[in-house]
């Protein structure tokens, strides 16, 4: 499968996963880095660029998976992290940003009238969930196939596409026996749960994997309603979607307004943050103010809202909220779509590249679903021709950043047709 694939040029992140294999499990901290036969070892990074150890020089699709917007090493957000340094990393106490960059979230977000900070994703809807089951009194959920919302026990289950199997071993079974995991965009599999027993619906609302298998609008003013009329919590995973989608992330965008919103990746600027905010009704549940300690959500976190994390992640809104560089980078990756897309026409491509906003898809069917993901063999191989040609890309999905330019734009467009002529040459389809 690698044989067209020279590793020379990456002797150096060959050694070193050798040597990570003796102190890391796999060689590798998460799965999601896991590439065959090993991956590359980035030193440094620059607006649009990235480079590996042994010097190569990419451009940058993975993009700290969705967390760098505005592009690496961003002026205003660096100086803001150097500005912050020297004045301490971590005290475990409240801090000025904090509450700077709350407001910040309030002011973008529809939903969020209060915030709550966390360190990860997975926390936040993690944090979610118990928020919902805790106002509802009701203990099970609903989510959706091929939705991603963390690795924690309480949610770790239907991500995988097609399955209502848990993600993983080692996850009791009176945990997942808690979700009613449903088809996307299926009416059908959302009237046919007693709602009585139902807290909330989570879901992601670009569509599974940040839009890899869209929802229809329809769907979403569905549930938006349905959750209403049942008093079911709506949760938008805008992990993903945030401050990338639009200023105020899909829900602004969409026009579809949830009761709680999970936050992260753009929200940091680069540095770990997220955050679960929302309507009052629900935030306070975590207030010493407003619920007494029989009643109060509990919630910790060492490094929650940690000064450093606040104001790269301040310093990166402020250059978000006018929308101008979102719209600019979306219509970049529009534009990009449609030439990939004509790129897969003429070499008669069994598949299509479609997207959202600044993240897009190429998939190899003619399905515009999870199942092209799962096509293994044709995505690595993609993906580690890419990679050989100059670009960093997540399997079949790659995002842009508010630093790439016509520059970047034909060099990804030289390297996909590229690959694809190998991969057609070698009879992959």
């Amino acid at each position: 499968m690698h044989s067209n694939i020279n590793h020379d040029r990456l002797y150096h992140s060959k050694n070193l996963f050798d040597q990570a294999n003796n102190y890391l499990p796999g060689g590798i901290t998460r799965d999601v880095v896991n590439i065959e036969p090993f991956p590359v070892y980035v030193t440094k990074s620059d607006g649009a660029k990235c480079w590996d150890i042994d010097g190569n020089e990419y451009v940058d699709l993975v993009l700290g998976n969705g967390s760098i917007l505005l592009g690496h090493n961003n002026n205003l957000v660096t100086r803001a992290i150097c500005e912050q340094a020297p004045l301490g990393l971590h005290s475990g106490l409240c801090n000025p940003l904090e509450v700077s960059l709350s407001k910040k979230v309030c002011q973008l977000v529809p939903c969020a009238e209060l915030v709550r900070f966390t360190m990860t994703g997975s926390e936040a809807t993690h944090l979610a969930v118990r928020l919902a089951r805790s106002y509802t009194g009701r203990d099970k959920y609903i989510r959706f196939t091929g939705h991603f919302h963390g690795w924690h026990d309480s949610l770790a289950i239907g991500s995988i596409t097609g399955s209502s199997r848990p993600d993983s071993v080692g996850i009791p079974s009176g945990t997942y026996d808690l979700a009613h995991v449903c088809r996307p965009n299926s009416i059908e599999d959302i009237t046919a749960i007693n709602t009585n027993e139902i807290s909330c619906i989570i879901l992601e609302p670009s569509g599974g994997k940040a839009g890899l298998e869209l929802f229809d609008i329809e769907f979403l003013q569905f549930l938006r309603e349905y959750c209403d009329k049942h008093d079911i919590v709506l949760i938008f995973d805008e992990i993903v979607t945030g401050f990338r989608w639009s200023p105020g992330g899909a829900q602004s965008l969409l026009g579809v307004t949830p009761d709680l919103t999970t936050l992260g990746k753009v929200l940091g600027g680069g540095l770990p943050c997220a955050a679960v905010c929302g309507k009052r009704k629900l935030m306070r549940q975590l207030s010493f103010l407003d619920s007494p300690h029989e009643t109060r959500v509990h919630h910790g976190g060492t490094f929650n809202g940690n000064p450093l994390a606040a104001a790269s992640g301040l310093a990166a809104l402020e250059q978000l909220e006018d929308g101008i560089a979102i719209s600019q980078v979306n219509a970049y990756t529009n534009r990009l779509i449609e030439e990939l897309s004509t790129i897969w026409q003429r070499l008669e491509v069994p598949g299509s590249v479609y997207g959202q906003a600044s993240v897009f898809h190429c998939t190899f069917d003619h399905i515009n679903s999870l199942r092209s993901h799962r096509n293994l063999q044709l995505t690595n191989h993609f993906q580690r021709l890419l990679l050989q040609n100059g670009i960093l890309m997540r399997k079949t999905t790659g995002m842009l950043s508010c630093s790439h330019n016509e520059k970047e734009m034909k060099l990804i467009l030289e390297a996909a047709e590229k690959s694809l002529i190998t991969m057609k040459k070698n009879g992959l389809f």
